[in-house]
C-alpha cells in the first residue's frame, strides 16, 4: 500500500466515479447509492441500490466497482487519523458527479457486530492519535 497523499486519495475517488458513471451509462441506471460499513482488514459490509427505469434494485452494481468503493478506505486513511468506518456514495445520471460522505468516527455496522479485536486490528492498520479514537474504538481494560 503506497503512503497516504492527497493524490492517491483522489485518483482512488476518481477511479470509482468513473468506472461507476460508465456501468451507468451502458446500462441506463438513473441513480446508484452504496453504503459501505467497515473497520480493520477483512470487516465490510455493503449494501448497493440502483435505479433502473424508474424501479429501485439492490445489490446490482458490478462487484469491481463495490471493491473499489471499499478500496478507498486504505486510500483515505489519513496519518494518525484513521480510516473511515461509514461511507455513502451517490450518482445520478444527470451530471455523472458522485457525491460522498465519510464518517470517521461512528461506529459501523456489521453482522456479526464489531468486536474489540476488530477496533485493534483497525487501530494498527490505521493508527490514529489518542485524542482521534472514538471511545468505542478504545481499548478496553479487564475485560
Amino acid at each position: 500500500m503506497s503512503p497516504w497523499s492527497f493524490e492517491n486519495q483522489m485518483t482512488a475517488m476518481q477511479t470509482v466515479a468513473d468506472h461507476m458513471g460508465e456501468w451507468m451509462r451502458q446500462t441506463g441506471v438513473q441513480e446508484t447509492i452504496m453504503n459501505i460499513d467497515a473497520l480493520g482488514g477483512q470487516r465490510v459490509l455493503f449494501h448497493t441500490r440502483a435505479l433502473y427505469r424508474g424501479q429501485w434494485v439492490d445489490n446490482e452494481v458490478p462487484a469491481i466497482i463495490v471493491r473499489e468503493a471499499i478500496d478507498l478506505r486504505a486510500a483515505m486513511a489519513q496519518p494518525g487519523g484513521g480510516a473511515w468506518t461509514k461511507a455513502h456514495l451517490t450518482m445520478k445520471s444527470d451530471d455523472y458527479r458522485l457525491t460522498t460522505d465519510f464518517d470517521y468516527d461512528t461506529p459501523p455496522t456489521l453482522d456479526p457486530p464489531y468486536t474489540p479485536e476488530d477496533c485493534a486490528e483497525d487501530l494498527r492498520l490505521y493508527p490514529r492519535r489518542p485524542e482521534t479514537v472514538p471511545a468505542w474504538m478504545q481499548p478496553r481494560s479487564g475485560s
